[in-house]
Order: structure tokens, then C-alpha cells, then sequence
């Protein structure tokens, strides 16, 4: 079936389309060569070429490479999936002689539904280059469209030799690009574009941030499991890569609901969960959804920590940063700046002179209290946990109580303890996400 119409307006909010509610009724009025000469002669890029033929004529339009792999695109929410060509009309279209640079018209899957397409070879110094792709109307279907959109790739070929070296340098950097945006809680609109151009993703519509680590730390078949269950569930509506041995997953609203997102990522994680049972165990971690700002780097750091808080879990566990507790209460305290200063002096006035003093007498007590809070004050567990004997244990406690000079059988004295002993670990959360700003060149 060729698909000429409109999407369905029942369909519009659920497809990946971008719908206008009127169609030109001439794309050619209103000097369109006018406009690609001026962004020629303009310090304007290929997208918005691009955009420019999109509001024209009221169709999608992409540009990709031959493998298929989108370069830009108008018309579309984020990037789709594409499979070109499926057919042409009898021509082969990689021929790069000069009749064959003319466009074409070709059959393209796109998003796993075929269209009929104009199919317009982009030609550089060293042969084929790139095509546009137009998702063809018959109202505009003819020469003139042809000769249209040869123009068009004239204009594009100069602008990609121009464009070509930062686009290198983008691609080659692009995790690093995307991490100093998930670092950096001011976010530019600037940042939040050119990163969505190197992605080809429109990130500033909002995403919920996810990380995924597994235990032990490599298993081989994760990526493979994650991508597969990702296009299942989301089709291409996620961003998703690898960096620093944690798998970093964004993904676009599902209609506009953070829950129905939520559901889908918590589906994934139970299939993967089946999935890799015998090679070890996976933490799914999530950002806040009842933060009311859109922010990705709050978004990256509020999964960092409640993956970090996950990893202690001998079992697959999917956690919510919202259902942390305390440590969500305290971790949004130290967001405030105002906070900061009150929260460290907390942590101080209860721990500071056990820290002192084992730095003095190279002793352990510190991190002895840690284990045995830890392990829900259980002597047997801790001294077993710290490979230590029981009577050892209980020696390096009294010596604690009458450092800090505290009774560690009084309730109130415990939730003290935990209390600092969390605003400490979120503390250096803050200090080891400042040692991950990788290099490239912003």
C-alpha cells in the first residue's frame, strides 16, 4: 500500500510523525531557490535545509547515508529507523553516472512502514555520498519537483564539504559530548542542541535517565539482551550507550506519562532478569519522576546514586530513586545550597573526631561502625562480613562509644549514626561524578 495520506489523527499522538494541519497548496511559490541561495551564502547548516524542505512541503524529510543510518531529519519526533531502498522503480540506484543523478522514485521502510519516497543522490568529490530522502505527495509529483530537489542536493553536497570535518570531530566525541551534558546541571539550550544533533535525537523534550550494571561487573551478553529488549519495548524511542562500565539508557516519554515509561523499563528489567540468571545478577536503577524540572543532569546523577545504593543488593533489583528513603531526603538537602554547610557540620560534630582519630592511631573504627550499622547492628554478621572474631568486634565498639561518647544500645544514638554515615556517602557521590567529566571539544 503506498502511503500518500496524512497519519490518522487518532494515530498522530502515538506515532513518531510530526503532523501540520494545513498542506501548501503550491511549494513552489515563494522563491524556495531564493531561500537555498541564501542559505548558501548564509552561515546555515544542512538541518535546516532540511526543515526548510519539510515546512515546504509539509512532508518528512531525511537525509541519510547508503547503509541507511539517518544523518538528519524533519518531520519526525526523533530519529527513525530506516531501511533503503527497499525497491526503486527499475533503476539501480548506486550508479553513479550522470543520468543516474537525477532522483528517483524509491520505496522506503521507514519506522517498519513502507513508503514511496524521492530518492535524490548526493554527490561529493569522492562518488555518492548521501541521499535525500522526500516522502512523496502526488500532488507535487512531477519534473519541477525533480528539478527541485537536484538543486537542493547541489546546495547540501557544498554545505556536508563544509560541514564534514566538525561533523567527524562530533561523531568521534559524541559519548563524551553527551556525557559533559548528563555532568552539568546547567543546562544550556545551546548544549541540550548540539547534542541532539550529534544523537540525532531531540533531547530537549524530556527523557527519563536509567542505568544498568550487572555483578560481576562484564557479561558478555548484556548489551546484546538490553538492545534487543529495548527495541521490543520501546522501539526507537530510547538512546542508549556504554560508558564507564555502566549501560546508560534515555528514553523519550511514552505519551506524555512517566509511569507508563516507568512500566515499560521495569518489563525490560524482568525479562533480563530471566534472561541472564545463571551468568550473575543486573541493577536497573531510575532517576526521580516527581521532580517537576526537566533536567538531565539531575536526572543522570539521581540514577548514579541509586545504582550505587543497588550494587550492595546480592539479588536483581530495579530501584527507584524515589523510593530511597532517607537517602532521598538528604541527597535533595544537599541540592540545596544553603544546606550544604549545615549538613556538613552535622556530619562533624557526630563522626569527625572518630575520623581524627583513626587517622592518628591507624585504626579501623570508622569503617567498623559503617560494617556494623550496616548489618543491622547483628555482632555475629558483622565480625563474619569483616573477618574478624566477635570478641574483636565488640572491643573496637566500646572503644568507639567512648570516643564519640555515645551508647550504641539507645535507638535515638543509631539514627543519628546512619543519618551522617549518609550524608557522607552522598557527599563523596557528588565528589566522584566531578572526577567524570571526560575531555572532548566543547
Amino acid at each position: 500500500m503506498l502511503l500518500y495520506q496524512k497519519t490518522p489523527p487518532e494515530l498522530v499522538k502515538r506515532s513518531n510523525i510530526i503532523n501540520h494541519p494545513v498542506l501548501p497548496d503550491n511549494p513552489y511559490q515563494g522563491n524556495i531557490y531564493r531561500q537555498l541561495v541564501e542559505n548558501l551564502l548564509a552561515d546555515k547548516g544542512v538541518r535546516q535545509i532540511i526543515e526548510m524542505l519539510h515546512k515546504q512541503f509539509d512532508q518528512p524529510v531525511l537525509l541519510i547515508l547508503p547503509s541507511g543510518q539517518v544523518i538528519c531529519f524533519a518531520g519526525y519526533k526523533h530519529s527513525p529507523r530506516v531501511i533503503f531502498p527497499v525497491s526503486t522503480n527499475g533503476r539501480e540506484m548506486y550508479n553513479t553516472s550522470e543520468m543516474e543523478r537525477r532522483p528517483v522514485k524509491a520505496r522506503v521502510r521507514i519506522d517498519d512502514i513502507c513508503y514511496d519516497c524521492v530518492a535524490t543522490p548526493i554527490f561529493r568529490n569522492k562518488g555518492n555520498a548521501a541521499y535525500l530522502l522526500l516522502v512523496l505527495n502526488l500532488k507535487y509529483y512531477g519534473f519541477q519537483l525533480f528539478d527541485l530537489l537536484q538543486a537542493v542536493a547541489r546546495v547540501l553536497a557544498v554545505k556536508l564539504e563544509r560541514e564534514n570535518l566538525i561533523f567527524s570531530v562530533e561523531q568521534k566525541y559524541k559519548i563524551e559530548y553527551i556525557i559533559n551534558l548528563l555532568l552539568n546541571p546547567e543546562q544550556t539550550e545551546e548544549n541540550v542542541q548540539l547534542v541532539s544533533r550529534i544523537w540525532n535525537r531531540n533531547l530537549s523534550q524530556p527523557h527519563l535517565v536509567f542505568l544498568a550494571s550487572t555483578k560481576p561487573e562484564r557479561i558478555k551478553v548484556l548489551p546484546d539482551i538490553l538492545k534487543s529488549n529495548l527495541e521490543q519495548y520501546l522501539s526507537n524511542n530510547y538512546l542508549y550507550f556504554i560508558y564507564g562500565g555502566q549501560h546508560i539508557i534515555l528514553v523519550g516519554m511514552i505519551d506524555s506519562d512517566y509511569k507508563a515509561t516507568l512500566n515499560a523499563m521495569k518489563a525490560i528489567g524482568k525479562n533480563i532478569f530471566i534472561s541472564i540468571k545463571e551468568e550473575g545478577k543486573l541493577i536497573i536503577a531510575c532517576q526521580s519522576v516527581l521532580r517537576s524540572d526537566y533536567n538531565l543532569s539531575k536526572g543522570y546523577m539521581e540514577a548514579k546514586y541509586a545504582i550505587n545504593i543497588g550494587l550492595n543488593a546480592n539479588k536483581n533489583v530495579f530501584v527507584e530513586f524515589d523510593n530511597l528513603g532517607l537517602h532521598t531526603l538528604i541527597y535533595s538537602m544537599y541540592q540545596e545550597s544553603n544546606m550544604i554547610h549545615t549538613l556538613e557540620n552535622y556530619f562533624l560534630n557526630k563522626l569527625g573526631i572518630l575520623i581524627s582519630h583513626d587517622r592518628a592511631f591507624k585504626t579501623d573504627l570508622y569503617n567498623t561502625l559503617i560494617y556494623f550499622l550496616e548489618n543491622s547492628c547483628n555482632y555475629l554478621l558483622t565480625a563474619e562480613k569483616m573477618f574478624i572474631h566477635p570478641n574483636t568486634l565488640r572491643y573496637r565498639l566500646k572503644k568507639t562509644e567512648k570516643i564519640l561518647n555515645i551508647d550504641l544500645s539507645k535507638l535515638e544514638c543509631l539514627v543519628e549514626l546512619v543519618i551522617a554515615f549518609k550524608m557522607d556517602k552522598i557527599k563523596k557521590h557528588f565528589l566522584d561524578i566531578l572526577r567524570e567529566v571526560p575531555k572532548c571539544p566543547i
